[in-house]
């Protein structure tokens, strides 16, 4: 879910440096604690005690690789424990016992330095957002879940989450077991209870997404990926038979349902669980994972003839990630023409500034002898009207052989 997101690793990168950015300004002690036990270690401590270090310093290096989280200092809290520990296993062995007791009550009172975070007032909420998605996440949800606003009823805690997972609690106390696809699951789980299985566009918990891009290369947060559900998905998971449409994926779903299915010592689960991690079915997920393709419009606005075969030279082949065209300008148009090939349903999303201001699906008709149809889209009026620098095409559903010809807006105006 972390690394499997299509997005570029410098751009992920640039958004780790900011983390650890980020908890300097509002926890400069997590970070000091951390670098100067680790050189305080290497310095004093035996071969043994040096190995813990490297793993912290493997697991700083992996906050960074995924572009740290939304949580403000998060995933620093295990190497802070780690680091903690080995300050207390270094004094046993090189500090003097009567001054251990002193030591012990530093490290408390350290730990106590923002007494905030354990004196939270009732009225606490989210505070300023921050532009790079990392907040204080215990303030944003203190006013629905902090103990001091605590209550006995039975709507605590107030959030729309924890009520939108008791709703979900009676339909399925109603109707029996159900399934639905949703983001943010775990409040809404929790209270919605075991009858209903969730699966997780952001794909925090779901095997096959976390292993697919992000459906939002221009729009994420860090921490959350959305993910298209591949056509026959939900099925899939409904019915227990894979009826995923896409036969690469199949197969990989195939392999990889056994891992977290099947039984725990079947011979067959543990092979696939080895070939899993070290690749060896990553091609037939390939073609998923092949990044957005970008084109300027000038490059994609000269019409092709209706009818011409789905991939002649020409034609964009698209991935599942789509394409993205990006205008110099913004422009603004009530419709567009795009030809695409045949029987397969796409959809056009509208940006501006890399804010999704409109989208729209259509399915162009079945040709008798195939390939590339012409159509006239209408343009989602707040798109139209308010202008977009960049349109994204992507594939929704079909017989996986997606490609555009071109796209024009008719009545252009910058």
């Amino acid at each position: 879910a972390k690394l499997h997101t299509g997005i570029g690793g410098l751009d992920l990168a640039r958004q780790g440096l900011y983390y650890f950015v980020d908890s300097i300004a509002v926890d400069p002690l997590t970070l000091v604690t951390i670098v100067l036990t680790c050189l305080i270690i290497v310095v004093g401590g035996d071969l043994r005690q040096r190995m813990l270090p490297a793993g912290i310093v493997l697991n700083l290096i992996y906050v960074m690789r995924i572009g740290g989280c939304f949580m403000s200092g998060r995933y620093f809290a295990v190497p802070l424990l780690a680091s903690v520990v080995l300050i207390l296993m270094l004094a046993e062995n090189k500090v003097k016992p009567r001054w251990r007791p002193v030591l012990i009550g530093l490290l408390v009172v350290a730990s106590l330095g923002r007494f905030g975070i354990y004196l939270t007032r009732s009225e606490a909420s989210e505070g300023p957002d921050d532009p790079r998605g990392i907040i204080d996440e215990k303030a944003f949800y203190y006013q629905y879940t902090g103990l001091l606003n605590a209550s006995l009823g039975d709507n605590w805690p107030a959030h729309r989450w924890a009520n939108e997972g008791r709703a979900a609690r009676r339909q399925t106390v109603a109707y029996g077991p159900g399934l639905v696809s949703k983001g943010s699951v775990g409040m809404f789980g929790y209270f919605a209870g075991p009858d209903l299985h969730i699966v997780d566009i952001h794909a925090l918990n779901d095997p096959l997404l976390a292993r697919l891009p992000t459906a939002k290369e221009q729009q994420w947060r860090i921490g959350h990926f959305d993910r298209y559900l591949p056509h026959g998905y939900l099925e899939t998971i409904d019915t227990d038979r894979n009826v995923l449409a896409d036969s690469n994926l199949a197969t990989f779903y195939d392999h990889l349902k056994p891992l977290v299915r099947g039984d725990i010592f079947d011979l067959q689960r543990w092979i696939d669980i080895w070939n899993v991690n070290i690749g060896k079915y990553d091609s037939l997920i390939a073609e998923y994972a092949r990044p957005i393709t970008r084109v300027s419009y000038g490059s994609i606005n000269v019409p092709v003839k209706q009818g011409i075969y789905w991939n002649a030279p020409g034609n964009i082949v698209l991935a599942y990630a789509g394409l993205s065209i990006e205008f110099d300008a913004l422009r603004s148009a009530p419709q567009l023409e795009v030809s695409v090939d045949n029987n397969d349903v796409y959809r056009l999303e509208f940006y501006r500034q890399s804010q999704l201001i409109g989208q729209t699906d259509f399915i162009p008709s079945v040709l008798a002898k195939g390939g590339m149809q012409v159509l006239t889209v209408d343009i989602p009026q707040d798109a139209a009207s308010s202008g977009f620098d960049i349109i994204k095409v992507l594939p929704v559903e079909g017989d996986d052989y997606y490609s555009i010809g071109h796209l024009r807006l008719l009545v252009d105006k910058e």
